[in-house]
């Protein structure tokens, strides 16, 4: 012999999702909803005012944010496109300075070559050697130099002796070295450089805007049916905030109605009861 176990039926007697009656709650319950929903409304109108005059402030420093972002931003624009000229123009003057250097620098070499050769010349007719400084300087000597060999070439040596006049003395041969007499470099300014990138003002921020409290919905003034379906609020039942308190009912025909209902309210808990009663509580089946 054996038992099997039913679980009660329960959702047919009890729906869910119903109101403040049907869901055993009753008016005191929505009363209490209803006082602190007004709270919660006085205080959501509190926290609007702060907000909207938060929000006058954030417009006004909005306008001047959007104002200053608006000046940056084309002043920026503006030295962008000055630099962008300026640079195709110094690309220009650095061709023709690539073209003039080129040049410059044959024209060097060209004199180095000829120093070179007349240094040669002279080295060989004095005897002298010429050494790697004056190599590196092109073959020649500044004026100062010169003017410093001249200056010993003519020294008298002994009586009757003037240095200069033998073709072996150094200082001579150093006086007709060659100057130094080289052009002058071409030149070019300095590449422009792009405009550093703009800093901006700090954009102001706004709180976020409170969120009006939800009324709380009246108790359903609508019986249950016998077929177990859900209470819904009667068509054009007042908003919250106009609900009056609930009064006494002088009505004759309205306290017989009240207590119809009443009654058939116990009596479909009565029939709920002797239903889950008899599910629970099963025959024995034979062995």
């Amino acid at each position: 012999m054996s038992y099997e176990f039913f679980p009660p039926r329960t959702q047919n007697y009890f729906p869910p999702g119903m109101p403040y009656l049907a869901g055993m709650r009753g008016l005191g319950d929505y009363n209490a909803d209803l006082k602190q929903y007004r709270l919660d409304v006085l205080a959501y109108n509190r926290k609007l005012k702060i907000y909207n005059t938060a929000k006058a402030s954030f417009d006004s420093d909005m306008a001047a944010y959007n104002s200053a972002v608006s000046s940056i931003a084309a002043s920026y624009a503006t030295a962008q496109g000055e630099y962008q000229r300026d640079l195709a123009a110094w690309n220009k003057e650095f061709d023709t300075y690539t073209a003039a250097l080129a040049s410059w620098k044959a024209t060097c070499k060209q004199i180095v070559n000829d120093n070179a050769a007349r240094a040669s010349g002279i080295a060989h007719s004095y005897g002298l050697t010429l050494p790697q400084s004056f190599a590196a300087a092109g073959y020649c000597l500044s004026q100062a130099q010169k003017d410093a060999y001249a200056k010993n070439c003519v020294t008298v040596k002994g009586l009757g002796y003037l240095r200069g006049l033998g073709s072996s003395d150094p200082d001579c041969g150093w006086k007709a070295m060659p100057l130094c007499s080289f052009p002058a470099p071409p030149t070019i300014r300095s590449k422009p450089s792009a405009p550093a990138a703009p800093s901006y003002p700090t954009k102001p921020t706004l709180p976020a805007q409170p969120v009006a409290p939800v009324a709380p919905t009246p108790p359903a003034s609508t019986p249950i049916t016998s077929g177990g379906g859900n209470m819904t609020p009667a068509p054009g039942t007042p908003s919250p905030a106009s609900v009056p308190s609930p009064e006494p009912a002088t009505d004759p025909d309205a306290k017989n109605a009240g207590m119809m209902r009443n009654g058939l309210i116990l009596v479909a808990l009565g029939v709920g009861g002797y239903l889950v009663y008899r599910t629970l509580k099963k025959p024995k089946a034979a062995a």
